[in-house]
């Protein structure tokens, strides 16, 4: 269930999760279960530092796909030169990638991603997929944006240092949710927004706020 925008003030004292739920169709519609799972850890959540509303439950983040020292071949790699990403029918795909950073220090760099996807004012779909789509950018194992290109209009994601890591790898990892059996496709790009000189350390050592992939995650698979 997603909440965007619709959980702010007032609304933030609502309930969260699925509160009902009515299955339409014909009779010919045959299951004998529906299984919902929920985040990793349940109410003992296992990230104390993003905190429980960083992750949902979708398989990849139950799993941790979406964090530092993830081992295993789930996700489906890709370069960092690339910043297409597609889904070629309905369904969901989780693409990461890592990227070292060196910046010098004495520098203020302020880094953004852009999220696009096909549109008249953007691109076009050199395979003719769609811009129906729900997507999750995770920084570092942060969920750092959440893009819904024809509902809403937010495309660049600011992310600071700490987060990112200023001087050393950086996992970054997008979730594509096509909502269209004729496909969909994002672009993700880095932007340098601006370069100050500044006298504060770009480079601390924010190790601690990036924890990585643990064992645990193994049994929420």
């Amino acid at each position: 269930m997603d909440n965007s925008a619709h959980d702010l003030r007032d609304g933030a004292l609502n309930p969260r999760g699925i509160t009902n739920a009515t299955l339409v169709g014909p009779r010919s519609y045959s299951f004998t279960e529906w299984k919902l799972a929920g985040n990793a850890g349940f109410e003992d959540h296992l990230d104390p530092v993003r905190a429980p509303l960083n992750e949902g439950s979708l398989y990849a983040e139950r799993v941790g796909i979406h964090l530092p020292g993830y081992k295993f071949d789930e996700a489906e790699e890709v370069s960092s030169n690339s910043t297409s990403l597609t889904v070629p029918g309905a369904g969901i795909r989780v693409f990461r990638t890592v990227v070292p950073l060196s910046v010098p220090p004495g520098l203020d760099v302020s880094i953004s991603f852009r999220l696009t996807a096909p549109s008249n004012v953007t691109f076009t779909s050199a395979e003719g997929y769609t811009n129906q789509l729900r997507a999750l950018l995770f920084v570092n194992g942060y969920q750092y944006g959440r893009f819904n290109p024809y509902i809403g209009h937010q495309i660049d994601f600011p992310v600071p240092p700490g987060v990112l890591d200023y001087n050393g790898d950086n996992t970054i990892a997008v979730t594509v949710w096509s909502q269209s059996v004729d496909g969909a496709e994002i672009k993700v790009d880095w932007n340098v927004d601006y370069v100050h000189e500044t006298s504060f350390d770009m480079n601390f050592d924010g190790a601690y706020l990036r924890p990585g992939w643990i064992e645990e995650r193994r049994e929420y698979a």
